[in-house]
């Protein structure tokens, strides 16, 4: 048996998340090894990945769309090459990399789950609804950001070792010194959509064309879209309004500036839902399904399904100040991450 902490890691989301988490150990103590799966390259650019992370060990093996095959893939290497019988694995949300990390810790390793009982109970988001039910049912100790999370866990039997710790993405934002900010001007929304299920639909082009319709319309506003590399071909194709800035990702920082001062924030992203409540954001969820009801029930949020006429609706949520904007502490506070590291030393002993 060992005391070695893993972190397994491949995403923007898991490196801002886990980043304050693996801080917090260092000032306990605990120097936990780091292994980078690959799966995200150039998205890792302006995050913790290269700074608190900069030591992670690389495995050089990014994601190319075979899904279970790439987990599978890299499950066996981390389980032939880096794990030990009795380390502790812990792995962040519902991403490949995650559950990578969970089915090489199921051989005889104990694994920590951060951001753990987030639901959709519905076919979509895929393959993360799947993947995050998979890894509960793996995990020794769940680390959940809210109440709800826990009792969805205890939903599906679940019931040892579930901790509400808030979200450690919270401790980011607020370790930066990001607050929240009067509204810039000329007012801008804040765009970011790059689901799985929207992308992949045969509807989006329609969708983005008459979001960009909408946009136009709406000439006293303005719009900065940070494009998901995986938007380029369709989102390039359409045709862009004058009052559109359409940018490459954008450093964290520099995406929770931006975003503590936007009017509004359209998205399709679990994390930013996060964020935006944290700094009082008004926002809407573009998606079918949401896993993050806490903020629509705080209504700093609103769900609207995307079809080809819902950008519209979307746009007047935000436009005309429907949401109310204010900050709210559901998904954590500044000590979200101290929290985790607590109960993992704890579980060291």
């Amino acid at each position: 048996m060992t005391n070695r902490v893993v972190f397994v890691f491949g995403t923007r989301p898991e490196a801002i998340k886990i980043a304050p988490v693996v801080e917090e150990l260092r000032v306990l103590h605990i120097n936990p090894i780091l292994i980078c799966t690959g799966q995200h390259t150039s998205l890792l650019e302006g995050t913790p990945a290269e700074t608190v992370l900069k030591d992670s060990v690389s495995l050089g093996m990014p994601s190319e769309g075979n899904i279970f095959g790439w987990v599978h893939h890299v499950a066996e290497v981390l389980r032939g090459e880096h794990l030990t019988a009795g380390d502790h694995v812990v792995v962040q949300g519902d991403t490949m990399s995650a559950f990578a990390g969970a089915a090489a810790a199921s051989g005889g390793c104990v694994l920590h789950h951060i951001e753990a009982g987030v639901r959709s109970f519905a076919s979509e988001p895929w393959p993360e609804e799947d993947i995050r039910k998979a890894i509960s049912g793996m995990a020794d100790f769940h680390y959940c950001a809210t109440v709800k999370n826990g009792l969805n866990l205890q939903k599906e039997g679940i019931f040892e070792n579930i901790h509400i710790t808030g979200n450690p993405v919270v401790t980011s934002l607020l370790e930066l010194g990001i607050t929240p900010c009067a509204v810039s001007e000329p007012p801008t929304i804040l765009v970011t959509l790059h689901r799985r299920e929207l992308r992949e639909s045969p509807e989006f082009p329609a969708i983005v064309d008459s979001l960009f319709r909408s946009m136009k319309n709406r000439p006293a506003l303005k719009f900065l879209w940070p494009v998901h590399p995986a938007m380029n071909d369709i989102i390039m194709r359409a045709k862009k309004p004058s009052n559109l800035d359409l940018v490459g990702p954008l450093s964290y920082v520099d995406f929770v500036v931006r975003l503590s001062t936007a009017l509004g924030l359209l998205t399709d992203s679990g994390g930013a839902v996060e964020e935006a409540a944290t700094l009082g954001v008004p926002t809407v969820v573009f998606r079918r399904y949401s896993d993050r009801p806490e903020a629509e029930e705080a209504k700093i949020a609103v769900r609207i399904t995307p079809t080809r006429t819902s950008p519209a609706a979307a746009l007047y949520t935000l436009a005309e100040k429907s949401l109310k904007r204010e900050p709210h502490d559901i998904y954590g506070d500044r000590k979200s991450a101290f929290r985790i590291a607590s109960h993992i030393k704890k579980a060291l002993s």
